[in-house]
């Protein structure tokens, strides 16, 4: 979906909001439009009387369908698969089950509506924060929220004071050995809960334990008074509690536990963790479809899975998987695995038929595909099972806590080997026995600070995306956004990129956040916005709620009991009133002390002002020019030279990603600034590109310029770099009507002087341009 109007309106802050109708359009993505043409020649076809929509079981799946069918212009019959499991007979019975289209239409009108809505506020509240703070700003339904997350932890740990407590330890002496035991206040401590996940661990998580133990003692006198108390004193009674606790096998991968998995064990971020999943998809077959947010699979796949145990030999896998069929542990009744109200548009990650026996992987993808194999094997293990003892020793009416915790069966845990659980490692308290005289080795004081909350890493904040919402008051907004959080497994790694990127060569920006040791740390450009934003109350953008509050309402269109205008209409509502706030703020503030360049706008002729990162019309009439070019801010006189005579020969101290200096001259074509480059040949400067002879022949991508280049690689290339075509191919030098004839024709029939870098042999051959004009093929006709 695209607004046309997008690209012409809304070029100030009084022009904003952006608005007008959508259409579909076709965008070339790998090929993908071919892909298209093959659909829309199958659907006008005369004797093909009705469309099947056999995509994805859930709200995006829909509206890809829906719009391939309108941009299509298709009004003939159509029905709905819906498809949730992959299996013969799942695949039979939803082909059996096809409903008519029209009961989808509200699934439909939800999906378009949640696209549409996520245009109107990134596309406006995007540009009316740039425009106000005269800085490329972005903003969005789900960045902001997930900026505002960091910009929280960041001002917690900048303002946090550490404070001053103590601890109580006491050393006893059984006959069978000693054991520590830590002072508690029986009446503030809370239990442990014995099925902790052992995915959750981490510095938080540990300070909040330590904090809830009970243990802490604040005021010093208080903390002397005990000790004083106690020392020299030996324990009047020790009591033994033990319980059995069991651990269930965490649940099978989707996309966001795997990312945070991959993060947390092998410091792997989340886009290369979907990369490395949707390889081993596409590229390996090895594992199931990546981009899901399910942790169930179909009910009707135990019969899969018992073929999937048994496809592992030779594997370090193999015998787990045999254990699992030895012992019939794989449960069709067991909900917590095969759930088909678990599953949305595509089930968890599992491992497929396909034997990983001489595949080969890369490390990195070796990693991940163990991380699901052993996720899958383990899932379908009973409970790792502890004896777990809890020890009061009580000294002088004093409270002393030991604990001890003994694995008594593996379950799961044998697939992962010990080491996957640090309470595996909790050593056994040494035995007293009933009526046994403990006495008291030692009782310090141990004093401590309270700790700050740990900067997110991407697993902790995929975390906290995934679970945005939970603290929602309203409950059918907390419901509503219940299994969603913020954004979806298929874009939370783009979300995260985004805050991270720093842009491209041609454009480089700022980022909001980087990576250190893992930790994503904010830098003062999300600092500001984010603060900014707050000061404000633009809601829209600052906080779960609004995602909270769009799935209640997208719930309701889904069922019919709300329209998607009227809530198009909400949102439009609350967009205005976001840029009246922005607006107000904008008003109240003191003009900028700006310059006018001699040059006039290239756009209406009227003089142009400059700002500290931008160059804007006077007049309004919406022209916009960013100064800043990969890092450099570039001067006025460099501004007037290159708005006056359309280049600048070479401009010093550009900045490369790499943080290294270099040189480059700069275009402008009307609307942007562009990067050329020197060609240097023979250790003598050659002009700029714009200099060199040009081809007779117009790029086949962007219909620019095509210059000649010479030297060691000689190529004839797109000024705009859009296309290059080198000029030997196989040690046969291409003339310039032979390149014309390629570039113009797209391909060129059979010449000879080619020479095999194999066999070394001349040849003949014609040649012929890819479809995306990105490479050149050899020709030997039929």
């Amino acid at each position: 979906l695209q607004m046309p109007l997008a690209a012409t309106s809304g070029k100030n802050l009084q022009q904003l909001p952006v608005a007008g109708e959508f259409v579909t359009e076709l965008i070339d993505y790998d090929g993908s439009i071919g892909v298209y043409r093959n659909l829309e020649k199958l659907m006008k076809r005369g004797d093909i009387s009705m469309v099947v929509n056999a995509c994805d079981a859930g709200r995006e799946g829909e509206l890809i369908f829906r719009l391939i069918v309108e941009h299509a212009k298709c009004a003939k019959p159509m029905k709905r698969m819906w498809i949730q499991s992959m299996t013969t007979d799942g695949l039979k019975e939803a082909f059996r089950a096809m409903r008519p289209a029209a009961e989808f239409d509200s699934l439909s009108d939800a999906a378009h509506a949640r696209s549409i809505a996520d245009f109107l506020v990134g596309i406006n509240g995007s540009r009316a924060i740039t425009y106000m703070r005269d800085e490329q700003s972005t903003a969005g339904r789900v960045q902001s929220p997930v900026g505002m997350l960091i910009y929280d932890r960041e001002m917690a740990i900048r303002h946090f004071k550490p404070t001053d407590y103590w601890e109580i330890h006491a050393t006893f002496q059984a006959e069978a050995g000693q054991y520590l035991g830590k002072w508690f206040d029986p009446s503030k401590a809370k239990a442990r809960p014995d099925d902790e996940s052992v995915e959750a661990e981490d510095a938080d998580k540990t300070e909040k334990q330590d904090a809830s133990s009970g243990q802490r003692i604040f005021d010093r006198a208080v903390a002397e008074a005990i000790l004083a108390k106690c020392r020299g004193r030996h324990p009047s009674s020790v009591t033994d509690t033990a319980k059995r606790a069991k651990r269930a096998a965490p649940d099978l991968y989707h996309l966001t536990s795997l990312q945070q998995d991959a993060n947390r064990r092998f410091k792997l971020s989340a886009k290369k963790t979907l990369e490395i999943a949707q390889a081993l998809y596409d590229e390996h077959k090895l594992t199931t479809y990546p981009r899901t947010d399910a942790d169930a699979l179909p009910e009707d796949y135990a019969d899969t899975v018992r073929a999937l145990m048994k496809n592992f030999g030779g594997t370090p896998y193999a015998a787990h998987g045999q254990r699992v069929l030895d012992n019939g542990w794989v449960n069709p009744s067991d909900k917590g695995i095969f759930n088909n109200a678990k599953i949305s548009d595509h089930f968890a990650i599992i491992p497929t038929e396909k034997s990983p026996v001489g595949v080969t992987l890369s490390d990195d993808e070796r990693k991940v595909y163990d991380l699901i194999v052993r996720r899958f094997m383990a899932a379908f293990h009973p409970a790792a099972e502890f004896d777990v003892t809890t020890r009061v020793s009580v000294v002088e009416g004093e409270n002393f806590k030991s604990t001890g915790r003994v694995l008594v069966k593996e379950g799961w845990l044998v697939v992962y080997g010990h080491g996957v659980d640090n309470s595996t490692k909790e050593p056994p308290l040494v035995a007293v026995k009933h009526g046994e005289a403990v006495k008291t080795v030692d009782v310090k004081a141990v004093t401590c600070q309270t700790s700050p909350p740990s900067r997110y890493t991407e697993a902790t904040l995929l975390k906290a995306m995934e679970n945005a919402g939970k603290d929602i008051d309203d409950k059918a907004m907390r419901e509503a956004m219940k299994g969603r959080g913020l954004g979806t497994p298929a874009t939370r790694a783009d979300t995260i990129e985004g805050l991270l990127s720093t842009g491209s060569r041609a454009r480089p920006r700022a980022p909001y956040a980087t990576r250190e040791k893992n930790f994503i740390v904010p830098t003062d450009k999300l600092l500001l916005l984010m603060a900014f934003i707050r000061e404000e109350q633009l809601e829209l953008l600052a906080s779960a709620e609004t995602t909270g509050e769009w799935e209640y309402k997208l719930g309701l269109v889904q069922k019919g009991e709300l329209s998607s205008k009227v809530f198009l209409d909400g949102i439009k509502a609350e967009v205005a009133s976001m840029l009246a706030k922005i607006r107000s703020k904008a008003s109240s503030m003191p003009a900028a002390n700006r310059t006018l360049l001699q040059a006039p706008c290239p756009k209406c002729g009227q003089p142009l002002a400059v700002g500290p990162r931008t160059v804007d019309c006077q007049a309004g009439c919406g022209f916009k020019l960013w100064r800043e070019v990969s890092h450099k801010v570039l001067s006025d006189a460099e501004l007037d030279t290159l708005l006056k005579e359309g280049a600048i020969t070479r401009v010093d101290g550009l900045v490369s990603r790499a943080g290294k200096s270099y040189s480059a001259g700069l275009t402008f074509n009307g609307e942007k600034i562009e990067m050329v480059f020197e060609e240097r040949i023979g250790g003598a400067d050659r002009p700029l590109a714009s200099a060199l002879p040009s081809l007779d022949a117009p790029c086949p991508k962007c219909k620019g310029t095509i210059r000649i280049h010479g030297g060691d690689h000689p190529k004839f290339a797109c000024e705009k770099g859009d296309f290059t075509l080198w000029r030997v191919i196989a040690q046969r030098e291409l003339s310039e009507s032979e390149a014309v004839a390629l570039i113009t024709r797209g391909s060129m029939p059979a010449v000879s002087g080619f020479i095999s870098g194999k066999t070394g042999k001349p040849f003949a051959a014609g040649l012929r341009l890819s479809r995306d004009k990105s490479k050149v093929d050899f020709d030997f006709g039929k």
